[in-house]
């Protein structure tokens, strides 16, 4: 049956918006005269009387006060007090970014980066994120920071990138302290350290940043930087949830289905489940489609596990590939397409995920949904088997017993069989114990110690996967 998993690849929107009242109360520099008139456009705007804080900086904007320029430019972008109007909003950043006003220039480079307003140039959109960013502007460090990671309208350099988001991060800004952490866990631009990712999503979510909880909850599942501690985790997955993470609702979801840290409550994960899938989330598109499959979620309609599991499929989730397969071998809630089960069980056998790699080799050995093929099969179990799958390992074993698809060898029958056993597989139990009447005391010492390191072989660290894509747009 289809499983579970917990691939996180969302994207969030890699630009920020600031508002325009908190920027004005910044400002001290100016006549008293204009600081007053701009503090008093701001308490009204801020009270929600956009008509007066307009009638209030608009004059000023027109005199060339580029902080009043600044907020006009906002009011025309949020349609607050004046139509919407973002051709107007990029003219009045443009006319206070030019007079060396950081946020507006940071707001300029936006609307030049999106072509919101203006067409888009990613030059110059660099071009005025780097005269905001020298200026110590926070926001305009993070969005240049990003777009040299991605190489946006300039060269890529993890290095630059790492630089500019450090300031940023030194400054307190959320954001900027959750990017920087994701690259000391992927070790870009900067020396790889765990520890240092999880202190730094900690102080971004401190400031209640949904991104660095989520961050810091992966790294807490996984015991990576910090204590390990599936409570802790769901604590955190609980908070960024609730801001509406589409990552981490499915995540959460996962504990609940399986218990971990929290009360094993299946109708809890499918609420947590829809929640994020209903955002297009992908991996949780996947875990749902899987409990409808397995009748323990209750579709809209009866056409739904199918559209949710392609739609994962098509953006290459695994386990979603998996179930897809699934479904069109058995004809378990729409017609059995044989041809089309095996293309979608080799995509996700291909995409690493053991369950398909069994049933892959399965269908070869079988010859079901695809051309019967015994040393196809042999390659497949060994892929399930070396990622510890007991029952591909029993499998394997017996095809070494017989010669089938492979060369006959019942030292390595033995090896594969007693892997299995150990996890409890009868027939590899059985098998162990005929082998061992059949082989002589140095083969099974032989095949004792290829067990014993096949145990204990180097495993790559396992990359914690969908913190990173939260950083930002790469396309």
């Amino acid at each position: 049956m289809p499983r579970l998993k917990n691939r996180n690849r969302t994207l969030v929107a890699r630009t920020l918006s600031l508002g325009a009242i908190a920027l004005v109360g910044l400002v001290a520099s100016g006549c008293a005269s204009n600081r007053t008139a701009l503090r008093s456009g701001a308490r009204a705007y801020d009270e929600g009387n956009f008509m007066a804080a307009r009638d209030t900086w608009l004059p000023l904007a027109e005199k060339g006060d580029a902080r009043a320029q600044f907020c006009v430019g906002v009011m025309y972008a949020e349609g607050k007090g004046i139509s919407a109007d973002p051709v107007e909003a990029a003219r009045w950043y443009a006319r206070a970014a030019e007079q060396g006003y950081a946020p507006a220039q940071n707001n300029l480079g936006q609307a030049y980066e999106s072509g919101v307003g203006v067409e888009c140039d990613l030059k110059a959109a660099a071009h005025w994120y780097a005269l905001a960013a020298d200026q110590g502007h926070t926001n305009a460090q993070y969005n240049l920071a990003l777009m040299h990671l991605h190489g946006n309208g300039v060269a890529r350099n993890d290095a630059m990138a790492t630089q500019l988001v450090a300031k940023a991060a030194r400054a307190g800004d959320a954001n900027a302290q959750f990017l920087l952490g994701t690259c000391y866990l992927d070790g870009t631009g900067v020396v790889q350290s765990d520890e240092r990712a999880a202190r730094l999503f900690a102080k971004g979510a401190a400031q209640g940043l949904d991104r660095a909880q989520y961050g810091l909850g992966v790294l807490t599942q996984n015991g990576r930087g910090v204590e390990q501690s599936y409570e802790r985790a769901a604590e955190l997955y609980r908070k960024a949830a609730d801001q509406g993470l589409a990552a981490a609702q499915c995540d959460l979801g996962l504990m609940h289905y399986q218990g971990w840290g929290v009360e094993r409550n299946r109708e809890e994960a499918a609420r947590l489940y829809r929640l994020s899938a209903d955002q297009g989330f992908p991996q949780a598109q996947a875990n749902l489609g899987a409990m409808f499959i397995a009748g323990e979620a209750q579709p809209r309609d009866a056409g739904e596990p199918e559209r949710m599991l392609r739609s994962a499929a098509d953006r290459g989730i695994p386990e979603a590939q998996f179930s897809l397969a699934w479904m069109l071998w058995k004809g378990d809630g729409t017609t059995r397409n044989l041809v089309e089960a095996g293309t979608w069980m080799r995509r996700a056998a291909d995409g690493g995920l053991a369950v398909a790699q069994l049933n892959l080799g399965t269908m070869y050995l079988k010859g079901e949904c695809i051309a019967q093929n015994d040393e196809q099969a042999a390659i497949w179990f060994r892929r399930a088997a070396d990622a510890g799958l007991a029952m591909a390992q029993s499998n394997l074993g017996l095809m070494y017993a017989r010669g089938q698809g492979v060369e006959e060898n019942h030292v390595l029958a033995y090896c594969w069989f007693s892997l299995a056993a150990t996890q409890g597989d009868q027939t590899a139990c059985d098998r162990v114990a005929m082998l061992v009447n059949a082989l002589d005391a140095k083969d099974i010492e032989d095949g004792d110690r290829w067990v014993a390191a096949w145990r204990v072989r180097e495993q790559p660290a396992q990359a914690i996967a969908g913190v990173s894509e939260l950083r930002g747009n790469e396309e």
